[in-house]
């Protein structure tokens, strides 16, 4: 898995200079919804994994969170206090699928000590 980044002009909607962010080729799945939070850290809903991955604003990978669903997808934050990240995820269709698996199903987490940021609606 690759994330990028890139420097966004807000006068003319550039996009410019990409850096690698993120290089976590040794790890498996494919990056989905992603979302900040208030310290600047990026929630990556990894597809095909299981898992909701934190990553520091410099890129240090900080934590997994695991669910019982194997396609995590898209990501938002929501409660009274943007504290709860909620998690869309596929249904795992693979002949190898195990019947346990949640996926389909909206999960919650909640984040102690954690908000999240609103996303920001592009206009262009």
């Amino acid at each position: 898995m690759k994330v990028f980044s890139y420097d966004f002009d807000v006068e003319t909607g550039a996009i410019t200079n990409k850096k690698l962010f993120i290089d976590r080729r040794d790890s498996f799945g494919e990056p989905d919804g992603m979302v900040v939070d208030t310290d600047g850290n990026l929630w990556i809903a990894v597809f095909d994994s299981n898992r909701v991955m934190v990553f520091s604003p410099q890129g240090r990978h900080l934590k997994d969170i695991i669910f019982s669903a194997r396609n995590m997808a898209c990501t938002t934050w929501g409660g009274r206090n943007s504290d709860i990240l909620y998690i869309a995820t596929g249904k795992d269709r693979k002949p190898t699928a195990k019947a346990e698996d949640e996926g389909g199903h909206m999960f919650k987490y909640h984040a102690v000590g954690t908000r999240g940021v609103a996303k920001y609606e592009f206009a262009g």
